[in-house]
């Protein structure tokens, strides 16, 4: 994932080095159709933000460990309207790569809606691999 652009009108955009799916549009239909695994995830949401002068993405970035239709199901209601995912082999996995992708994308600072940096599952002793948190 990277930011593309300058000052504050940045739009996210995947990289050749993420294997995020999407963006699909979030609706309960297409998350019926394209999710279909129910291991570890980690995801983005997006909204669009408007401005006077113009409008920009702010994001959400998280992760389940086991039912990310579920989880997507949950922000129906909210502003975001579209999500990428990522399928990751463990809850270890997941957790590296939300805290990656929140310091990519600069946390609250930049164009995220977290305001918080990620924290591990209960009982899980596992360090930020950016800033050992």
């Amino acid at each position: 994932m990277q930011l593309v652009g300058n000052n504050d009108r940045y739009s996210l955009h995947p990289t050749e080095d993420t294997e995020m799916e999407g963006p699909f549009q979030l609706t309960d239909c297409v998350i019926d159709t394209v999710i279909n695994n129910t291991g570890p995830a980690v995801f983005l949401l997006r909204r669009i933000e408007e401005t006077p002068k113009y409008a920009h993405y702010r994001a959400l970035i998280g992760r389940t460990d086991s039912n990310l239709s579920e989880m997507l199901k949950g922000w129906l209601d909210s502003n975001y309207r579209v999500f990428s995912f990522q399928y990751v082999e463990s809850t270890e996995a997941a957790f590296r790569q939300q805290c990656t992708m929140w310091h990519q994308l600069e946390g609250p600072d930049g164009k995220l809606d977290n305001k918080e940096h990620p924290e591990p599952n209960n009982g899980q002793v596992i360090q930020c691999p950016i800033c050992s948190t």
